[in-house]
């Protein structure tokens, strides 16, 4: 993936074949014609260190600037668009040596709106983030290409939030050709379960998310509603239990109280209550294990 982005972006020459930018041969521009047609966000976590965060935005308008590399009018409207968009105004005057690395991400993103081009490129920009970041930046990515209506190519590794969150996916795997299409459709074909075929895990039509296929020997039978039934179900299948609606020797009950949730769980040797999850799990793992 990040050799296709690095084609596409110049940065390496294809092996063979050709790139067209709006029907016009990638080679026949110039470096200057290209950055304000595309904007590249490398795989990293280079901080250099001695520029504030405004500046290291403003550098994103360097297609635009002469040798003196001095920031006209709107070269300054774009930059504090670029930080407002990215929510970072407050970040400014901060030296980027003391940012975390999500807020450094938003940093890079910005430098590359600052540069105001027509695609934006980014290999894969959540790799060193922790989860609220990776959904974080996500959810930024789709609301800068409604609000900019801007071309935003992003490879990834995180299906699920790609999944939830591109317009289109390109699907790439080795010795294989592309698979495009938008998430839905490409469900609906059968392309997502097929690629992604393992006797470890499964694609979940109705989750849209990958599952953990667990080998399940031991059968139980719940009644429940709402998250509780959610979460326990998922628990269950956890510890290699399948879970159905049909009467079975061991039967699990759940009541849905928001302050005093139970879970009632009956055996042939008789019944027993539990007030978490957790509680539950141990039982089974120690008295009916799966």
């Amino acid at each position: 993936k990040s050799t296709l982005l690095k084609t596409i972006s110049r940065i390496i020459g294809p092996l063979s074949g050709d790139i067209y930018v709006e029907g016009i041969p990638l080679q026949r521009f110039s470096q200057k014609a290209l950055a304000k047609k595309v904007s590249l966000v490398l795989t990293g976590n280079q901080k250099p260190g001695i520029l504030k965060v405004h500046e290291l935005v403003a550098l994103g308008r360097y297609p635009y600037t002469g040798w003196g590399g001095g920031l006209s009018r709107e070269d300054h409207e774009k930059i504090d668009r670029a930080l407002d968009l990215t929510n970072i105004n407050h970040l400014a005057e901060e030296n980027v040596a003391t940012l975390s690395d999500g807020q450094m991400q938003k940093v890079m993103i910005a430098r590359a709106l600052a540069q105001d081009s027509d695609i934006m490129i980014l290999d894969e920009p959540t790799a060193f983030l922790d989860v609220n970041n990776r959904l974080e930046i996500m959810h930024l990515l789709k609301m800068l290409a409604w609000e900019t209506k801007k071309a935003i190519l992003v490879s990834t590794h995180d299906l699920d939030s790609a999944f939830h969150t591109a317009d289109k996916l390109w699907l790439a795997t080795c010795c294989l050709p592309i698979t495009t299409g938008c998430p839905e459709d490409l469900v609906l074909q059968g392309e997502i379960a097929n690629l992604f075929d393992h006797e470890a895990f499964t694609f979940d039509l109705w989750s849209g998310r990958f599952k953990a296929n667990f080998k399940s020997v031991r059968q139980i039978s719940l009644r429940g509603e709402d998250k509780y039934y959610v979460c326990t179900k998922n628990g269950l299948e956890r510890i290699g239990y399948k879970v159905t609606n049909e009467d079975s020797p061991l039967k699990l009950s759940i009541k849905s109280d928001p302050k005093t949730p139970l879970w009632r769980l009956e055996f042939r040797e008789g019944q027993r209550d539990f007030n978490s999850i957790e509680e539950l799990i141990m039982f089974l793992r120690a008295h009916h294990p799966a």
